[in-house]
């Protein structure tokens, strides 16, 4: 591994950087003799470099919290059980569609307001049988 360096400029100030290369890249690099690319490849070569870093820290604090017991739920990622909850409410909405408005009345006091059907039958003054 060899180490290459190149000025580059941050936030108005001139700053070096260096990477490592295996020694066949940076003999290549530097038998080229053109100082563009040379310059062009290390800051490449930099900007990935720091990408990986900060991916390896993000991996590894993520594998240290599972570690420690946090779990991480994505209630987005079963997309198959939302999908059948999607298609179960407009299958009920669709049979919404074809009650009476009597049947709507009665549904509304058992579902919403939690009344027994002895209660409905009172309330409505039908038979119990019939709620």
């Amino acid at each position: 591994m060899k180490k290459l360096t190149t000025k580059i400029m941050d936030n108005g100030k001139e700053k070096e950087i260096a990477v490592f290369l295996d020694d066949e890249t940076a003999r290549v690099l530097e038998e080229c003799g053109d100082k563009e690319l040379k310059h062009g490849y290390i800051v490449e070569e930099y900007k990935y470099q720091l990408i990986e870093r900060r991916e390896t820290r993000r991996h590894q604090s993520l594998e240290k919290s599972i570690e420690g017991g946090h779990e991480f739920v994505d209630h987005k990622a079963d997309v198959e059980q939302n999908l059948e909850k999607k298609e179960e409410i407009e299958q009920l909405y669709k049979a919404l569609k074809f009650l009476t408005k009597k049947q709507m009345y009665v549904l509304r006091l058992h579902v919403l307001e939690q009344k027994t059907f002895q209660e409905i039958s009172e309330i409505m003054g039908i038979n119990l049988y019939t709620v």
